[in-house]
């Protein structure tokens, strides 16, 4: 792998010449805001001349630098990768999109950092040399949950995990579900739509007190996340593995979309269990939680740092004015 490294001087030059556009979201804005010009101009002009950076001829950015340093200045999106270590401790690496050509940045002492440019089927292969899919066959864990449902999964799984069991006693159920789930998950007091037509459960057979979360537990269960047996919740037994089994690197993928006055955001979390590996993410109809063999891996990849396409805009991705409190919805 082989790095551009370029110095305040050498890139106020390159910005001299024209050839870069600026966008306010690049990490590189600061160049543009500021007018900046090289102190010297001849030094920082014969070292881009010598390391090929410049042609001499036209006075312009060769093509293979530019294919280098224009997808972080002109960038239309970022990807951010977020690696969480069982030690708690977490790195962060990002990469800056034109295109859906990639390109790594950082700042090293004195000097700007461009990695190679890549396109989607290299960075899909990157990530995807990082994590070991299942290979099992039998039932794979595949589920689309609402939000709701997610928080409960959640609350299901701690207690799973502190207790080492699978089947969780209904006093269990209680205490872990004692307290109201977040205001926002709440439905609104006032009915949206004649009281007819709104979409309730009877209260007859409840599993906890609380109305929302018993919603959101017989939800579980219609989706086979868990089944009822022996006077006891059962979880499936994938799950059961997410909450007991020793968990690897867990790595975050975000992908960012620059838009016009606002950014669109997906955040998509791939989860190594021994044995097998876990999907967190959007999909249509809400939140997915799925073991990943190796081409549904690649699938999900694809559409982690893959383009969001118009007509899934709604569902997929949120907007960043509308991220008011990311939430981890599982611990595990």
């Amino acid at each position: 792998m082989s790095f551009l490294a370029l110095s305040d001087d050498e890139l106020a030059l390159l910005r001299f010449t024209c050839d870069l556009f600026f966008a306010e979201e690049s990490p590189l804005y600061w160049m543009e805001e500021a007018q900046r010009e090289p102190a010297d101009y001849a030094a920082a002009y014969h070292s881009l001349v010598g390391r090929g950076i410049i042609d001499p001829h036209g006075f312009r950015i060769t093509d293979d630098a530019l294919n280098r340093i224009a997808p972080v200045t002109e960038c239309d999106g970022r990807l951010t990768l977020v690696v969480q270590r069982a030690d708690g401790t977490t790195t962060q690496s990002e990469q800056w999109l034109l295109d859906e050509i990639a390109v790594s940045y950082e700042k090293v002492a004195d000097r700007h950092v461009f990695g190679p440019d890549r396109d989607q089927d290299e960075v899909v292969e990157e990530f995807a040399r990082r994590f070991v899919p299942r290979r099992a066959g039998g039932d794979r864990v595949q589920l689309v949950l609402s939000a709701t449902e997610m928080l409960a999964l959640g609350q299901l799984l701690e207690v799973a995990k502190a207790d080492q069991r699978r089947d969780l006693a209904p006093a269990a159920l209680k205490r872990a579900f004692a307290k109201p789930p977040p205001a926002d998950q709440r439905p609104p007091t006032a009915p949206l739509m004649p009281l007819a037509r709104r979409p309730v459960r009877a209260r007859t057979g409840a599993l906890v007190e609380d109305a929302v979360w018993d919603d959101a537990l017989r939800g579980l269960l219609e989706k086979g996340a868990a089944i009822l047996g022996g006077g006891a919740l059962w979880l499936a037994n994938g799950l059961l593995d997410l909450a007991t089994r020793p968990l690897g690197e867990r790595h975050t993928i975000v992908r960012t979309d620059f838009g016009d006055g606002d950014w669109f955001v997906r955040e998509t979390t791939f989860v190594p269990v021994e044995g097998s590996l876990f999907f967190l993410g959007p999909r249509a109809g809400g939140i997915a939680v799925e073991e990943l063999d190796g081409e549904r891996m690649r699938a999900a990849l694809i559409d982690a740092v893959g383009p969001l396409p118009r007509e899934r805009a709604g569902g997929s991705a949120q907007r960043l004015s509308q991220l008011l409190v990311r939430q981890e919805p599982v611990k595990a």
